[in-house]
């Protein structure tokens, strides 16, 4: 949230109210949406219920790119998996580095969060205890990176003294940690589950969610630079800065669009074309969102890109 920002929210900076048929102020219809709007960031994004689902947005479209068949089981278990994870590591983070937002810094201390704590954990203990010994295997990898990922496992000797580091901590690792926990969540517990192995097609759709997942993390990085240098975690961004940061990102995708233009794994890609567009929309995030863009825009827009991909196959289903 800016500083200076009216009561009402990012999307109520510089409205006037308007006047009722009575000539008293009433609420217009910017400041009912900055309402709704202010209601949808409490309720999905601070609670990262909106990136848990992104993440669960991404399993259902690769069940479809795969042609694994419709199963709302991984899905259900990486939602409530991550919403556990990412919660966790927010409550932590509040106690170890500030938070840009304001309101986001209250939430994460809010005694509230420990019982989405809690029912989260729950729920994944039950779906991961109900789940086929296999599915297991590939969730404990998962989890237990994503539970260490956070938390200050790490000795290391400085000036005599031992300090307890996390595993985002390591030098230019957090984005990697992150991306590569994301797909092996996403395509790992999806082909699992199936009792697919890993074909060809899924090791390249993986490459996709790699890339997806390391585009997003390292602009996250771009939204916490300032935090993340006063907290000493290394990123990109603050080793080349935001804008070669950006560059490098672009790069990347640029790069795996030449790759599906070339053949590799063509026939998938031009089955499932809301790949390119995907890839395409985060271009454009990439080459727009910078350090001046306010950092709930990064929240809304950054951590809901992975809807698109499946957002897009309906749409073109139905279109069909």
């Amino acid at each position: 949230m800016k500083a200076g920002t009216p009561p009402g929210g990012l999307l109520s900076e510089g409205r006037p109210a308007t006047l009722s048929t009575t000539g008293r102020a009433g609420p217009s219809a910017w400041s009912v949406a900055d309402w709704l709007f202010e209601r949808f960031l409490e309720i999905f994004v601070y609670s990262s219920l909106w990136l848990a689902g992104g993440m669960a947005a991404l399993v259902l479209f690769a069940q479809r790119v795969l042609g694994l068949g419709f199963d709302l089981r991984p899905a259900a278990l990486i939602l409530l998996s991550a919403l556990f994870i990412y919660n966790l590591d927010h409550v932590i983070d509040s106690r170890v580095q500030q938070v840009p937002e304001a309101k986001a810094r209250r939430y994460f201390k809010h005694p509230g969060l420990l019982i989405l704590l809690v029912a989260a954990a729950v729920g994944t203990g039950i779906l991961a205890g109900t789940a086929p010994v296999a599915v297991k295997a590939v969730f404990a990898g998962y989890m237990s990176i994503g539970l260490l990922y956070g938390l200050p496992v790490v000795p290391v000797r400085h000036g005599g003294e031992r300090h307890w580091y996390r595993l985002k901590d390591i030098p230019l690792m957090k984005a990697w940690l992150v991306a590569f926990t994301v797909t092996c969540a996403v395509v790992g517990l999806t082909v699992t589950y199936a009792g697919a192995g890993w074909s060809p097609d899924a090791w390249a759709f993986g490459v996709f969610v790699l890339i997806f997942g390391l585009t997003n993390t390292h602009m996250s990085d771009v939204r916490d630079i300032d935090s993340d240098r006063d907290a000493r975690v290394f990123t990109l961004p603050i080793a080349l800065g935001h804008r070669r940061t950006r560059l490098a990102l672009v790069a990347l995708n640029l790069v795996l669009l030449a790759l599906w233009m070339a053949g590799w794994s063509r026939p998938m890609v031009t089955e499932h074309p809301a790949m390119i567009v995907a890839v395409v929309a985060t271009l454009v995030y990439v080459l727009y969102l910078d350090v001046r863009t306010p950092p709930t825009v990064f929240r809304v827009v950054v951590d809901g890109c992975p809807y698109l991909p499946w957002i897009l196959a309906l749409l073109i289903d139905v279109a069909r």
